[in-house]
């Protein structure tokens, strides 16, 4: 007897349908992973770092600060309150940099007091953990539940910190924060009086004025007075390590005077690697009274310096 062997291919699959059903497990595997992230910025933590970054961005730029108790001479504690707390720092209430206008009482938005922002410069040590502690305590970031750390600086409108003439920054105080973390920015524009500036440099232009500056700058400008009937003429020579070149070969009636120049952006023109340049400043007869002033601190705006507060929390 022989056996007769059948063929049945109903227990197997085909390749199409096994390829389908890969393709749909692994998509699907992406979206389950996909999908909580999509919901990121709707979560409350963001939302809360905005709140706290526009906050303190707030108190900063248009709250004057306040300071509660003195120390007087005999070594008694004595009541006093006021705006300058920059002059009481061991006894800060609250942080503020907000120009104030002592008469009356009320602070000045948007404009900022210089001499508030060398003194919060000065309250923060970065080796000393417990200044950080003070800051973020004075500013409003230490509430029952969590602590907020903080970074704040002062830059240019090129995004370039705010500096002193030797190029130290201005302000910048505060941890830096790391690139794995949710960090919220808020950046503030702000000015304040270039008067008396320790960060700027003013100097009478006599007959021949040689300065060597460092570029870029965020601010140059010459000022010309003349009280006489007579044509005034000034020039300026750009020297750096490629040459030697004329800025300016001018001459001006008596009708323009006086005569505001505002130079940065030409001479940062001339920058190089080395960054360094001397600029000849020649006056000519016939002018009464000129002179120049330079910084790195802010932009000229008027008679005001501008630049960004930049609040970063996390």
């Amino acid at each position: 007897m022989k056996r007769k062997l059948v063929e049945n291919k109903s227990a197997q699959m085909n390749i199409d349908f096994l390829a389908g059903i890969s393709v749909f497990l692994i998509s699907f595997l992406l979206i389950v992973q996909l999908v909580p992230n999509i919901f990121i910025p709707l979560q409350g933590q963001p939302v809360a770092l905005h709140s706290v970054a526009y906050r303190t961005g707030v108190i900063l730029c248009e709250d004057p600060g306040w300071y509660n108790g003195t120390i007087n001479v005999s070594g008694n504690y004595s009541q006093s309150d006021g705006y300058n707390w920059e002059a009481y720092p061991d006894n800060v209430s609250r942080i503020g940099l907000a120009d104030n206008k002592f008469s009356s009482n009320f602070s000045n938005p948007l404009t900022i007091s210089v001499l508030k922002i060398s003194t919060l410069a000065g309250l923060f040590n970065s080796s000393d953990p417990a200044s950080y502690d003070n800051i973020q305590k004075k500013l409003g970031l230490t509430t029952s539940y969590r602590k907020y750390n903080f970074n704040i600086s002062m830059i240019r409108f090129d995004n370039l910190p705010s500096s002193y003439l030797n190029q130290s920054p201005i302000l910048l105080i505060g941890k830096s924060p790391s690139s794995n973390i949710e960090i919220e920015k808020i950046e503030r524009i702000v000015s304040f009086d270039m008067r008396g500036l320790e960060y700027i440099e003013r100097s009478i232009i006599l007959h021949n004025s040689t300065k060597n500056i460092i570029l870029p700058i965020s601010a140059f400008r010459i000022y010309i007075e003349n009280d006489n009937n007579n044509k005034s003429r000034i020039q300026l020579n750009v020297t750096n390590s490629s040459g030697q070149y004329t800025l300016l070969n001018e001459t001006y009636l008596p009708s323009e005077m006086p005569v505001i120049l505002d130079l940065a952006e030409k001479l940062n023109t001339f920058d190089n690697p080395t960054h360094n340049v001397t600029i000849d400043i020649i006056q000519y007869d016939n002018i009464t009274y000129a002179n120049y002033y330079y910084s790195y601190a802010g932009d000229l705006m008027g008679d005001k310096m501008a630049g960004k507060i930049v609040i970063q929390v996390w």
